[in-house]
This record gives structure tokens, C-alpha cells and sequence, in this order.
């Protein structure tokens, strides 16, 4: 049975825009709500035994959160996708509402509400059981008021039992609907048997890593949100503790990896920003449920990199392959279009953010960088597109795509290419002629077999050399004078780059070394960091940034699902 570290991963389910965490050396758990991008927490938990705060053993299942103290006890759950539920035998709490701006009031001696309005959300608590009260924390006001701002809601147990029922939305719930008793058992057991069946079509894992796989599937499953919104379907969001949006490439990795559980849900994942693509082509950037859509900057393509291993995967139909090629289209004409300052044939970043490598050190140099990352991933989008009009029969399209990506792989050799390694251009201006020490100078080994062999090569004995650690490989050179074990991109193993880099090996030929990166991949994340966190520290392993990341989540199960037993 799968157990989870909710230090590590955040305890949550499918469908619920909730979470609960533990944070490290606090006895307090923080309750977050993932409707507003990069949302922090909203309550902060905490368990009372004769009146002294007590740090809690924690025991977490996919379904329920238990909380341990002596002979005290407490269970979590989440009986909807707003609704939070605590059952507690011989603990006290204290919930505190932790937003800047803030507020509550008892409406009856059972029922309360609080406005957390700095993040516009309305929060109902019902006390079916148990003894409570507000106070404070005090504030002072113009001239002599003083206020308290009743957001700190004190929970007693009566006759050794307390239950609360939490509500958080952003719309203001009816303040007279009836009151709902928990049903702990029944509610608990419907979690369960949710969980029990998205997990059953999970593939056969290799021996020794099935809790890995456990691990990763549940993240996916645990943050996925509801549809509604910006969100044309279910979504699988980054995280649901601060990265609560999706990014325009981040989906791609999520959306592979469920096509070998869940290919409805996959393709899902893979529609979300083109369901919002612009009359012009470009997909927004990041984007919550809510909100205006950001088109300021958007994410590289590797959309079509991604669709065409969903078909390694899985027999998409007509209708779909006609959908998806229409918006690869369109995505692939913007950027020869719009991100092509001086028309050359060879687009460019106008800045590292678009890259999804927001601070790497090969994109510092300048604005406006063509980058051969960026060539290869339009390269593969361009042989998607061949794929997609064969398989629709329509050869003449087909042919049409594969000499646009041949005539623009020539292009990217003979401008990027200095003999030794892949440089940067500032489009309309010169090579960069420093000697690249990010790794963004390698990816153009995510395209296999369609490089020179000579040029293959060498990227590999680059990767070899100046990355590839006992973990992985560092997204910088980790001998070299800009690596920083938490730089972001200058330093710290990432999933994407790192199942890139696997994918283009594999079909480069060396599939041992594919394997051996994998391994030590997986290795990391289920034997040191214990969780899939957004990035790693290169040299020890250890998770950094958001725990509970999807794609690492994702690209660890897809990992594993490709392992030899």
C-alpha cells in the first residue's frame, strides 16, 4: 500500500483544488488552495494535548491523512473538490487563517465563515462536533481602535471527539445550507475506491520499482484539478503547493505519460493551451483556472516531439490526428512568422524565458538568440507534421514537411555549429564565441539519428564530460565557474531536459547510456529525495523548489515504464 510523505509530496485527490503539507520543523500543517497561480497557503493546522502544541506523527494514504500524538488521533480528507474534513479522538487544533488580509465571524455556535480576501476566497467552517471559538490577532486601526480579526478559529474536543468540515471557494458559499455530518467511513472508502481505479490500468513495473511508480502515478493523480475556467478539462497542474497553474510545455511530459495509463486524459493534457491558441498561432504561457491568459511570452515546441511518442503509445483516430494537426500548424507558422527577427530561416528566444530555461547561461548573452535547441525541437515538430498528414494519407503534405525540417536542420548546422560545439547567434549580429557551459548547448541531441554522426558524437562526449553526474545530468557544466548547486537552470538536474536527453539517445543508438541516465534518474528521486520535486541538487540528489512536481512525476513513471524488467 502506498504511503506518502506529505513533507515531500502534498496530500490531496483528483479533481480537488485543496492540499495539505508538512513543513519542515514546524509541528503545524499548512492547508493550501490551488485556484490562484502561485497561491501560498491559506491555513496553518495545528494539534493541541493539555493545552501544549504537539508535534504529530503522520501517516498519509492516497485516501486519508492520519495524525498521530500519544493516545490522540486525528484523519484527513478531502470529501470534494472544495471540501476538507478532520475527524479528531482526543486532540485539540488551532486553524489559523495565514493570508495578509484577512478576517471571521461566527454566524452560529456550529457554523463560522472567514473571507482570506487578499487571494479572494470565502471559507465556511462547520463544527458538527466539539466545542469552538474565534479570536484575534489583534490590530490597530486609526487613532485609538484596536480590532481583532476573529481568523483564528480554537477547536476543543467534546466528550473526546471534535469534527470539522473546512470550505474553500471563491465563490461565497450560501451561508444558510444545511449542515452535512462527516461520514469518515463511507466518504473515506469513495476516496479510496477513486484511487484504486486510476490506478488499476498501470502498466507491469520492473521489481524494485513499483513504489516509485506509485509515487509518481499518485502525484499525477493528486494534482489534477477540476475542469472549468481556462481549464477545458481536467487538468494535471505543476503542483499544488505554489506552482498551481500550467505551463506551455510542462503539459507535454504529463500528457505523454498518461497515454500509457489514461490516453483520454493524455490527450487532454496535450490539448489544454491549444484549446486557447491565439488567431496567430502562439499557445499562452502559464495559466490558472482563472484569470486572463498570458500571451507575453510562451514555452519552445516540443509539442510535436510529444505528440509523435503519443503515437508510439497509442492509436489516436482520425478526428483527433486532424485536430491535433491543425494546431501544430498553426504553432509551428507562428514561430517562423513571429519569432524570426531578421528573417533568416532560423527563429529565435527573444528571451530565455521562452526557452523554459529562464536563466541559462548560454541565453544571457544577449536578446533575440537563435539557439539550436529551438532549430531541433521545429526540426521534430516539422517531421511531426510529416507523420501526422502520412498517417492521413495525405503524402504530398508529408513531403512538404520533411524538406522544411531537412532545409532548416542545414540551416542550423551551418550557422550554429562551430566545429566544436552549438553557440548562440543574436539574430541579424554575430555567433557567440565564448565556449558554451549550459547544457542547452547539447539538447540538440534530442534529435537521435538526424544529426551528423560526427557532431553526434561529440555532443555526447559533452554530455559525458562536463554533466553527467552520479545522478543525472546538471543543466550546467558542475566543474565549471557558473554552476550553483540551487541556480535553477545553471546547475540542478530537471526532468524535461533529462528525458529529452534519453529520448534523442535512444534514437541516436546508445540506448545503454539512455538507460543508465534513467536509472540513476529514478534512483535519485525514489532512494534520495524521496519525492518528485521540481529540480534536484546535481551532486547530491537531494529534491529543491516545489515537492510534488507533475512532470517530474510524469517523466519519472515514464521512465520506469520503459525500464527492461
Amino acid at each position: 500500500m502506498l504511503t506518502v510523505d506529505t513533507s515531500k509530496t502534498p496530500f490531496s485527490r483528483y479533481g480537488s483544488y485543496l492540499s495539505v503539507c508538512a513543513e519542515d520543523g514546524s509541528p503545524a500543517l499548512t492547508i493550501h488552495n490551488c485556484l490562484k497561480l502561485f497561491n501560498d497557503q491559506i491555513f496553518a493546522l495545528t494539534f493541541h494535548q493539555d493545552g501544549a502544541v504537539v508535534a504529530p506523527a503522520l501517516s498519509a494514504t492516497p485516501w486519508c491523512l492520519t495524525v498521530t500524538a500519544g493516545a490522540g488521533r486525528a484523519t484527513i480528507y478531502l470529501r470534494d473538490d472544495n471540501t476538507l474534513v478532520m475527524v479528531s479522538e482526543g486532540l485539540d487544533c488551532t486553524l489559523e487563517l495565514v493570508t495578509k488580509f484577512g478576517f471571521g465571524g461566527q454566524q452560529t455556535p456550529r457554523r463560522f465563515r472567514m473571507l482570506a480576501s487578499s487571494v479572494g476566497l470565502y471559507v465556511g467552517i462547520d463544527v458538527p462536533v466539539g466545542r469552538a471559538h474565534l479570536s484575534g490577532p489583534m490590530e490597530e486601526r486609526p487613532g485609538p481602535i484596536v480590532r481583532s480579526r476573529d481568523c483564528i478559529l480554537h477547536l476543543q474536543t467534546e466528550g473526546g471527539r471534535a469534527e470539522m468540515v473546512l470550505e474553500i471557494d471563491p465563490v461565497e458559499p450560501y451561508p444558510h445550507r444545511p449542515l452535512i455530518a462527516p461520514d469518515p467511513e463511507g466518504e473515506i472508502a469513495a476516496v479510496r475506491a477513486a484511487w484504486d481505479a486510476y490506478r488499476a490500468p498501470l502498466p507491469a513495473i520492473p521489481a524494485g520499482r513499483e513504489d516509485g511508480a506509485e509515487l509518481a502515478l499518485y502525484t499525477l493523480w493528486s494534482a489534477t484539478v477540476r475542469q472549468g475556467g481556462n481549464y477545458a478539462y481536467d487538468a494535471v497542474i505543476m503542483a499544488k503547493k505554489f506552482m498551481c497553474a500550467v505551463w506551455a510545455w510542462d503539459h507535454c511530459f504529463n500528457a505523454l505519460a498518461l497515454t500509457s495509463v489514461h490516453p483520454r486524459a493524455g490527450l487532454e493534457q496535450f490539448l489544454l493551451p491549444f484549446e486557447f491558441q491565439a488567431p496567430s498561432g502562439q499557445v499562452p504561457d502559464c495559466f490558472g483556472r482563472d484569470g486572463a491568459l498570458p500571451f507575453g511570452g510562451t514555452k519552445p515546441p516540443i509539442h510535436g516531439w510529444c505528440f509523435s511518442r503519443m503515437m508510439d503509445l497509442h492509436p489516436w483516430d482520425e478526428a483527433t490526428l486532424r485536430k491535433v494537426y491543425a494546431h501544430l500548424e498553426r504553432w509551428t507558422d507562428w514561430w517562423f512568422t513571429y519569432r524570426d527577427l531578421d528573417n533568416n530561416g532560423l527563429p529565435d528566444y527573444p528571451i530565455a524565458l521562452d526557452s523554459g530555461w529562464d536563466n541559462s547561461s548560454l541565453l544571457e548573452h544577449a536578446f533575440h538568440l537563435e539557439s539550436a535547441d529551438l532549430a531541433s525541437f521545429l526540426v521534430l515538430q516539422l517531421r511531426a507534421l510529416a507523420r501526422i498528414a502520412r498517417t492521413l494519407n495525405d503524402e504530398t503534405a508529408a513531403r512538404q514537411w520533411e524538406t522544411r525540417a531537412g532545409a532548416l536542420l542545414d540551416r542550423m548546422l551551418a550557422t550554429l555549429w562551430t566545429g566544436d560545439y552549438f553557440t548562440v547567434r543574436r539574430s541579424g549580429g554575430d555567433l557567440v564565441r565564448q565556449e558554451p557551459t549550459s547544457m542547452l548547448s547539447v539538447m540538440p541531441l534530442v534529435l537521435g539519428n538526424l544529426l551528423p554522426r560526427e557532431i553526434y558524437a561529440k555532443l555526447v562526449e559533452q554530455l559525458r564530460a562536463r554533466y553527467l553526474t552520479a545522478h543525472g545530468p546538471a543543466t550546467e557544466a558542475y566543474a565549471g565557474p557558473l554552476y550553483e548547486p540551487d541556480g535553477y537552470w545553471t546547475g540542478p538536474i530537471w526532468a524535461p531536459s533529462t528525458y529529452l536527453l534519453v529520448d534523442g539517445l535512444r534514437r541516436g543508438g546508445d540506448a545503454a547510456l539512455a538507460d543508465d541516465i534513467a536509472r540513476r534518474f529514478c534512483d535519485m528521486i525514489q532512494h534520495i529525495a524521496g519525492g518528485n520535486y521540481e529540480n534536484f541538487d546535481a551532486l547530491t540528489g537531494q529534491g529543491l523548489r516545489a515537492p510534488g512536481y507533475s512532470w517530474t512525476a510524469a517523466v519519472h513513471l515514464q521512465m520506469l515504464l520503459e525500464m527492461a524488467p
